[in-house]
């Protein structure tokens, strides 16, 4: 609890906007104090910083929403720890988050264009296919129209031919009756018989005749079905044009590039770790795994107590929770080829995997039971080795350490003066540091590829590399328990991993991002992996 004595008197400039109009006139290049008024309470100065939430606030915010924080502070106590080249460090993330926006948005720009030119293409190509449609629909209506008149003039030919028929069938019946009418008023009964038969079988041939001509089945009337046309002639409604939508990984760049400013990084050291020399600290063993065909020196915390390791032989990501002291295998996730090392992406619940000629980041769901690929990108040169720095990633192979950007282009390369049987990399907690092997010892550098300090390892075979939360160096060997070499290089020491009743030598040792608790592998060729999660003991 802050005692209400706590806040001082100030000489209050009032801001406005952002960091703009100053009630005094103020040159910034000169090292002055400035006192900001709180936003919210008026009259009230900023005077504390909760950790936990990572909120500037008055001694009005302190007791409404954060006395009960573990970690509130004043400015003045924390500024005396401030490190400049840390806020350099904030101030090149910036840049670099500038240059990740700007890419971004002319990627944005790139896509708006794409998808114009693509609607104005689909548009072209509906309008050919409407012009040609209807060029089609010409020529069957002229095609029709052609087999229609066919058809009509066969139809009205045949009731021509019956009618000519029907002519000449009355032209004989009026003759007959003709005669048979003037027999009758002035012939004898015998010209009338006589008549009257030729008259009867002249008739009567001319109708057989006609019963001979296949004539008869004429067409009275026509029928018509639009089915074809109704759907021309019904309000047409066309495909539409389907989409293709994918999730943009804008806000992914944003957070890798911009991760200290957006606050989605991964979680501090602890701070009761700061009460304690690391380079004298004891490790407690919490949990044990063995598994018998497993092969794996990597491996990540997803959160306090769930590990995710890459196994080679089973060519998977396996997740193991450990908050028993027998660990317990949760899932196993298939990948596409052998898995390598892992880092975090940002948070720990994303992270990238090493799959030598590409790298994968996969968002872990669901307790580590759901592995969601995000994005896969292809890099130049085999990597096998990866750990994550303040500015990109650092990458390690047989031949060379590479620095690179956060996007895995190269920034630059590192060529080992031999091949190593086994790349080993890892970065600082705070991104700032990273350390390789060589064939005699070890390297440190920064980020921008400066040398910081080397270590010999007397020729040893190292097979594992790790930083502590105060920035020493764990270095594991095949043959021996590993040495932690002091920050300075002023002094090492051994920790011993093993047990009274078994062999116990770690290969690789991982740390949980705060700092308490590190996965240690077991060193075997024998086609196996042990595991074990050591705990820092308070004091």
């Amino acid at each position: 609890m802050i005692a209400k004595g706590f806040i001082r008197e100030h000489r209050v400039l009032r801001i406005t906007t952002l960091f703009g109009d100053m009630q005094d006139t103020v040159k910034w290049n000169k090292a002055i104090d400035i006192d900001e008024n709180c936003t919210i309470h008026q009259g009230k100065v900023i005077e504390l910083f909760c950790q936990d939430h990572k909120r500037l606030c008055c001694s009005v915010c302190f007791a409404n929403q954060h006395r009960r924080c573990a970690n509130c502070d004043s400015i003045d106590e924390i500024v005396k720890k401030l490190s400049k080249d840390e806020m350099r460090d904030k101030l090149e993330s910036l840049s670099s988050l500038l240059q990740c926006i700007t890419k971004l948005q002319k990627e944005n720009k790139s896509q708006y264009d794409g998808l114009c030119t693509k609607k104005e293409d689909i548009c072209s190509l509906f309008a050919k296919k409407i012009e040609e449609a209807k060029v089609f629909l010409d020529q069957a209506h002229e095609q029709w129209l052609k087999r229609f008149e066919v058809e009509h003039k066969h139809h009205t030919d045949n009731i021509e031919v019956v009618s000519d028929e029907l002519k000449r069938f009355h032209t004989t019946t009026t003759q007959a009756k003709s005669m048979l009418s003037s027999v009758l008023d002035s012939g004898s009964d015998r010209q009338i018989f006589v008549v009257q038969s030729k008259l009867h079988a002249q008739i009567t041939d001319h109708f057989n005749h006609l019963e001979t001509l296949k004539i008869w089945e004429l067409t009275d009337s026509y029928s018509f079905k639009s089915n074809q046309l109704e759907k021309f002639t019904k309000t047409i409604k066309f495909e539409d044009a389907i989409p293709s939508k994918k999730l943009s990984d804008a806000l992914n760049k944003i957070l890798v590039c911009g991760k200290s400013i957006t606050g989605k990084d991964l979680p501090s050291p602890l701070p009761w770790l700061a009460n304690i020399k690391l380079m004298s600290a004891t490790f407690k063993k919490v949990s044990d795994c063995y598994e018998k065909e497993c092969v794996g020196y990597y491996g990540l915390f997803i959160d306090d107590n769930r590990v995710v390791i890459s196994n080679f032989s089973k060519i998977s990501l396996d997740v193991y929770d450990t908050s028993n002291y027998f660990a317990k295998l949760v899932y196993s996730f298939k990948s596409d080829s052998e898995p390598y090392d892992l880092c975090y992406a940002f948070g720990m619940k994303r992270v990238y995997v090493a799959f030598g000629k590409c790298v994968v980041q996969y968002e872990i769901k669901n307790e580590g039971t759901t592995f969601v690929e995000v994005e896969r990108i292809p890099v130049k040169g085999n990597v096998i080795g990866i750990a994550k720095t303040f500015d990109g990633f650092v990458t390690a192979n047989k031949s060379s350490t590479t620095f690179r950007w956060s996007d895995f282009s190269i920034k630059c390369s590192l060529l080992n003066g031999k091949l190593r049987d086994w790349p080993v990399i890892c970065s600082s907690f705070c991104g700032r540091k990273i350390a390789y092997n060589t064939e005699g010892g070890v390297i440190v550098m920064d980020t921008k590829g400066n040398k910081l300090s080397e270590y010999s390892c007397s020729g040893r075979k190292q097979v594992g590399l790790s930083f502590d939360a105060e920035g020493n160096v764990i270095t594991c060997f095949c043959d021996s328990q590993p040495e932690q070499i002091n920050c300075d290089g002023k002094s090492r020491r051994i920790i011993n991993f093993e047990e009274t009743y078994e062999s116990f030598i770690p290969g690789n040792i991982t740390f949980h991002p705060e700092g308490h608790r590190c996965i240690v592998f077991k060193y075997c060729n024998r086609g196996c992996t042990i595991f074990r999660i050591f705990e820092i003991e308070k004091i």
